[in-house]
């Protein structure tokens, strides 16, 4: 089995919450670069800052609003305020806007991580629908 079969296997059979943990450290990870880079490769840091913007934004995408209610809700919120944040921070030379939009994150992966083993329905419905 390759390894491309395999890492598809890992995603298809992976928990929900499991697959949001993934995405939020590398989202994590990518602004964290973005923000050791800093002026010094513009491109880099681009590209690293864009990986975190549709991280989020596919995170964002995949709640269910219908039944996560006021989760869904407070996660939108909170990814429309990373996007926001990322997002000046592509026009700034600064880290502010980058640290700002890290804090968040680091919160929302230290949530998921605490999350239950087994989560309750309330839990589950403000995630994903989908594969996050």
């Amino acid at each position: 089995m390759g390894q491309n079969t395999y890492f598809k296997n890992d995603v298809r059979t992976a928990r929900k919450e499991t697959l949001v943990q993934r995405l939020l450290e590398r989202a994590i990870r990518d602004a964290r670069t973005a923000g050791e880079i800093g002026a010094q490769d513009a491109a880099e840091r681009s590209a690293k800052l864009r990986s975190v913007f549709d991280i989020v934004t596919e995170l964002q995408r995949s709640l269910d609003h219908e039944s996560g209610g006021e989760i869904a809700a407070n996660l939108n919120a909170l990814y429309d305020f990373v996007t926001s944040r990322i997002a000046l921070a592509c026009t700034a030379t600064g880290a502010e806007f980058i640290g700002e939009a890290l804090k968040v994150l680091e919160i929302l992966h230290e949530a998921w991580t605490e999350l239950p083993v087994t989560p309750s329905e309330s839990v589950e419905a403000g995630v994903a629908r989908g594969a996050a």
